[in-house]
């Protein structure tokens, strides 16, 4: 079987190329440093299985992203903070469904959460097939 895609969306270089190692083993990873990067992926075909993205981005936030990605496609978004996350961010984040991971403290989290997403996904497709 092929291996999941994941979209990885990280403006800083250095944590992009980290993630990937982390995640090369088990995914196939699409990079993207920022929203509109990704969107664009997204919007010509692009197809992830699940998405990990910072929290914060340049000009766009983790819950606008949420909002802009194709509405079949916001469930599959996982969320990565570097620092903590909390108050009304925090509360924000969870209420959309969106899983928190916070780096570094939390990276093991990291692939079961993402293979969960990949799953759902799959699960979803064959119900509607």
């Amino acid at each position: 079987m092929n291996r999941p895609i994941v979209l990885v969306i990280d403006g800083d270089d250095e944590i992009l190329e980290a993630l990937e190692v982390v995640l090369e083993h088990a995914f196939r990873v699409v990079p993207a440093q920022t929203a509109g990067e990704a969107l664009g992926m997204v919007a010509v075909g692009l197809d992830p299985d699940a998405i990990l993205s910072s929290v914060y981005l340049n000009r766009m936030d983790a819950l606008a992203l949420q909002a802009e990605l194709p509405e079949f496609m916001r469930s599959r978004l996982v969320v990565l903070a570097g620092v903590p996350v909390r108050g009304a961010t925090a509360a924000a984040i969870s209420s959309a469904g969106m899983p928190l991971v916070h780096r570094p403290k939390e990276l093991n989290l990291l692939e079961p959460i993402l293979l969960a997403k990949v799953a759902a996904r799959r699960q979803n497709a064959e119900r509607a097939a």
